[in-house]
């Protein structure tokens, strides 16, 4: 199944390599963002299978954008980008429910590795979600 991705990042050559990279690897980019407000009305639009971030970009970081896609439920699977180190992030990143991370410069196998491990762990907990929620739809119906 080929997977839909936004690309929210705000330096140009830096999309259109991480779109090139993963168009060349069978994805399918549905939007290209180079800020976070565009790109948190673009997977509105798109409902993509995932998301990959840039921390800084204009009008709305990348982190504010992704907390509220995912408050929205438009899709629970973002893997962020920076520059910066990481460690500055991962708290705030992890509280949001950010499924992985590239640093810049960006690695094409590093990107698809993250990519692949955050659709997969992404696809779990939709499946663990739809368990519960059927365990406790048939508790709700016991009594």
């Amino acid at each position: 199944m080929i997977k839909r991705i936004v690309i929210a990042e705000d330096e140009p050559i830096t999309r259109m390599d991480i779109s090139e990279t993963l168009m060349e690897a069978g994805y399918e980019v549905v939007g290209i963002a180079s800020n976070g407000l565009s790109a948190v009305e673009i997977a509105r639009k798109t409902n993509p299978d995932l998301i990959v971030m840039d921390i800084n970009m204009p009008v709305l970081n990348g982190l504010e954008a992704s907390k509220m896609i995912i408050e929205e439920a438009i899709t629970n699977c973002i893997i962020i980008i920076t520059e910066q180190n990481i460690e500055e992030f991962i708290d705030v990143a992890d509280e949001i429910g950010i499924m992985g991370y590239v640093e810049k410069p960006i690695n094409e196998k590093k990107l698809l590795s993250t990519i692949e491990t955050a659709i997969f762990e992404s696809k779990k907990m939709k499946s663990n979600r739809k368990y519960i929620n059927n365990i406790n739809t048939k508790i709700a119906m016991d009594f």
